[in-house]
């Protein structure tokens, strides 16, 4: 059964357990997901003549998720276009369904510097991260969503189901 994940009214792909609804994808919940990165993120480089030139090095794109919002398709960004690298930025999310076992987490990049964006402004990275949930979660159960994005570009996602304590590594 097709289910999904939720954020405030948002939701991402998932299946469903015996017994679950159709759920409608991914949602977000609570509040300011985002925070300035605070640490590093600039290459110093000193030349000859001792003068230190300081390249700082930012995301030319945006990274989300796919996401549902009342019944319509977006892409939540996690990592937002011009943040300074690495980055490190978490958004929590919810289970669509009770008894969700497992979410297909969908990466997407854009050039929109919101929250969200459109899936039409939006190109898939990744098809199928699949996510395995503790079974017997209810509907809405908290699951934050951290991207890791390296200065060289490689992205690591993980998955912290809150209400269990229990994190994996896609």
């Amino acid at each position: 059964m097709g289910a999904a994940f939720v954020a405030s009214g948002l939701s991402v792909n998932a299946t469903a357990g015996a017994g679950a609804g159709d759920g409608d994808g991914f949602s977000e919940l609570g509040g300011d997901a985002f925070a300035p990165q605070e640490d590093g993120g600039a290459i110093v480089i000193e030349g000859e003549d001792g003068v230190k030139t300081e390249i700082i090095v930012k995301c030319t794109k945006s990274y989300g998720l796919m996401a549902v919002r009342n019944g319509e398709d977006i892409i939540a960004n996690i990592i937002i276009k011009d943040t300074v690298k690495p980055a490190l930025e978490t958004r929590t999310f919810g289970t669509s369904v009770e008894n969700q076992v497992t979410l297909n987490l969908r990466v997407f990049e854009n050039d929109n510097n919101e929250s969200n964006a459109t899936v039409m402004e939006s190109t898939e990275l990744y098809e199928n991260c699949i996510v395995e949930l503790t079974p017997g979660l209810p509907k809405g159960a908290p699951i934050e969503i951290t991207f890791n994005l390296d200065r060289s570009g490689i992205l690591i996602i993980t998955a912290l189901d809150v209400t269990n304590g229990i994190s994996k590594q896609v």
